[in-house]
């Protein structure tokens, strides 16, 4: 499947709406899996390709023929291998046949009309990180315990005052350089300068003061004509001029653009993030980094001073104080505590992580809350039993500047801050408008930080869905760009219009949708 240049615009403009499952119907396993495959236009069988893909990548798919090799010819004395094509129908043959397996499994997935404390079916832990993978999302996301595709969202959006929408997307650009900037990937590349050049941004005050009156001003006088105007701009000291809105573009677009410019050769870089295993002396370290779930689960009982038999006896109490039964071919039952305890004891022995491991998503489920842990330990993601507070913050990719700035400016909504300016709501409100603006956020990373080739989109999968093809982006046109404008000397002049018309679009469409006319 490849990800075009409309489609990944389509998908980042997205509303709220795109990030909030609250509606029923999105409350059941499958439901909310086929609604994410519909608002991203992806098909059943592009999504059984991406599985195939992702188990690939864990050594879990072989497409090989055993037993057959490739025919050898000689040319003069050089000695090459050609393309037995043969084989390569063979193994594309063996590839489709395993892609259709994988359909017939996820087309039953998406008619799973259950949450995950309801779902018996035994299923690969494998699936479900994969799944995690392509959604781009957290476990709670897929097991219906949330709305928003990640577990953090809503507390970050109540941090920093800014929209649900704005958060993910920060969190999706994050994600993406978290995972492949170990390879160099210039997808990733991208998406971490676009976190920088945001934060670039918010660190200027002045010139966010300039971008959020700009954007977010409502007029509240008219002309004869009933059009409005902007008043009390002095154009001396001893007098004032009354502007028009056709004028204010002109001059506040003038102002905007010297001070991007200043902007633009000012150093910016944020700090390292350090790795989540360092020495924390408020979490426990449990698990090693290979440990299997099997040991994972032993090494939080011995943590516990617990007995296999003490475990058997909290899961049997959860389900019965919750009334999780179990259920098996429509018959619904209270399992006995013998049985929970044979159970228990097989999943403590799958000490290796050679075997995928399959448990229901309803045992996934007491297993997280009676060891009061997250997902990710269980999967082996994290070896603390709860995600680090550091994480948290980290997950924006913001400065911790930024970070306390937006912070403070969020309080300032409720309770009255004399260091945080008035117009604090107008500059979070602005953030959201430029982060929601694709073309705007692109072309202002390009202008701040000199990127030297232009990014195309249809090949940087950087946002959802995560990497569903394994294309990357290439640097081909580099040397176009070099030869246009080089040592990005001329680059303003081709940046700024285009700026400049994004931004009055925004206040075009922000005025318009607030009634008002521009």
């Amino acid at each position: 499947m490849r990800v075009s240049h409309n489609f990944i615009n389509k998908i980042w403009e997205q509303n709220d709406q795109y990030f909030q499952f609250q509606y029923e119907e999105f409350r059941t396993f499958g439901a909310r899996l086929k609604k994410w495959r519909e608002l991203n236009g992806i098909s059943q069988k592009e999504m059984a390709e991406a599985i195939y893909s992702c188990r690939k990548k864990l050594g879990l798919e072989n497409d090989d023929i055993s037993n057959e090799k490739l025919k050898e010819t000689y040319t003069s004395t050089t000695e090459y291998l050609p393309i037995d094509y043969e084989i390569l129908e063979k193994r594309t043959q063996k590839r489709n046949r395993r892609i259709s397996s994988l359909l017939k499994t996820y087309l039953e997935w998406e008619k799973k009309e259950t949450t995950a404390s309801l779902a018996d079916t035994p299923f690969s832990m494998t699936h479900l990180r994969i799944l995690k993978e392509i959604l781009d999302c957290d476990y709670e996301f897929l097991f219906c315990e949330i709305d928003t595709p990640h577990k953090y969202t809503n507390h970050l959006v109540h941090q920093t005052g800014l929209n649900v929408s704005t958060i993910e997307k920060l969190l999706s650009l994050n994600t993406m350089y978290n995972i492949s900037s170990k390879d160099s990937n210039p997808s990733a590349t991208f998406a971490h300068s676009i976190i920088v050049a945001l934060d670039k941004l918010i660190a200027d005050d002045d010139l966010m003061a300039y971008l959020s009156y700009y954007l977010t001003y409502t007029p509240k006088r008219y002309d004869d004509e009933k059009k409005p105007i902007f008043i009390g701009h002095s154009v001396s000291k001893s007098d004032t001029y009354e502007i028009d809105t056709e004028n204010i573009h002109l001059i506040y677009l003038i102002t905007i653009a010297n001070k991007l410019q200043t902007l633009k050769e000012q150093e910016h870089t944020i700090p390292p993030v350090y790795p989540d295993n360092l020495p924390s002396f408020t979490q426990v370290f449990l698990a090693k980094e290979n440990d299997s779930f099997g040991e994972r689960l032993r090494k939080w009982r011995e943590y516990k001073h617990y007995t296999q038999d003490t475990v058997a006896n909290l899961i049997y109490s959860y389900r019965r104080e919750n009334n999780l039964e179990k259920v098996v071919k429509g018959i619904s039952y209270m399992p006995e505590k013998e049985s929970i305890l044979r159970t228990y004891q097989n999943w403590e022995s799958k000490s290796k992580n050679t075997k995928d491991t399959r448990l229901s998503m309803s045992d996934l489920y007491i297993l997280k809350n009676i060891m009061e842990c997250d997902y990710e330990y269980l999967f082996g993601e994290i070896n603390t039993l709860n995600t680090s507070d550091n994480s948290i913050q980290k997950a924006l990719g913001f400065s911790t500047t930024t970070l306390n700035k937006l912070e403070k400016y969020s309080k300032s909504l409720q309770t009255t801050n004399s260091t945080v300016p008035p117009y604090a709501y107008k500059i979070l409100l602005s953030i959201d408008l430029i982060v929601s603006d694709t073309t705007l956020l692109y072309n202002l990373t390009h202008f701040l930080l000199d990127i030297p080739f232009h990014v195309y989109m249809d090949t940087c999968p950087i946002l959802k869905p995560v990497e569903i093809t394994g294309h990357s982006c290439t640097l081909s046109d580099s040397a176009y760009t070099n030869y246009l404008f080089p040592e990005n000397k001329e680059l303003h002049n081709v940046f700024l219009p285009a700026l400049f018309d994004r931004l009055k679009e925004i206040r075009k469409n922000f005025s318009n949708n607030n009634n008002l006319s521009i």
